[in-house]
């Protein structure tokens, strides 16, 4: 791995003011109903971002798109945003993180991440049915792209790559 770039970023206060003021109305929602989370990612610089996109790609393909090449590696597609400019973990205003989206992952009653045999499924539906009604929409995956719970700020335009407000 290159050196820092497999560190996530769970600092709020480099999101949008809107993702920090909605954040606690979510995980109040979400502890009423009986779910713990805790936030894994906020802002992504570019090369983070590039570094996540060459998982489960080939070196020929990062190239054709500037990335450095040594960011391939064998896994699961986990985005398709190949730079920070076309993501909502990397929005900045006036070169100053302003994070449009949130990762977070759920945490059990013995204080540790779930694993892969947690009941995910139900978990992703009550993230969606509590998202919706603060302010953030649920990025459910598509495809090959395997996300944790990404969170974006309804605001974020996932066309146009920018906040609309």
């Amino acid at each position: 791995m290159v050196a820092g770039l497999g560190r996530a970023d769970p600092d709020l206060s480099k999101g949008h003011i809107l993702l920090q003021r909605r954040w606690p109305r979510l995980d109040e929602r979400l502890r009423n109903a009986g779910i713990v989370c805790q936030i894994i990612e906020v802002y992504r610089p570019d090369a983070r971002q590039q570094w996540l996109y060459g998982q489960g790609r080939t070196p020929d393909q990062l190239e054709a798109r500037g990335i450095d090449p040594r960011y391939a590696r064998p896994g699961d597609i986990v985005t398709n945003a190949w730079s920070a400019l076309t993501s909502a973990h990397g929005w900045t205003e006036a070169g100053v993180p302003a994070a449009a989206a949130l990762d977070i992952d759920p945490v059990g009653i013995d204080g540790r991440p779930w694993t892969p045999d947690d009941p995910w499924d139900e978990f992703v539906s009550e993230v969606a049915r509590c998202a919706a009604q603060s302010g953030l929409v649920h990025f459910k995956s598509q495809g090959i792209v395997k996300d944790r719970p990404h969170l974006q700020a309804v605001e974020w335009s996932d066309r146009l790559h920018r906040m609309t407000v």
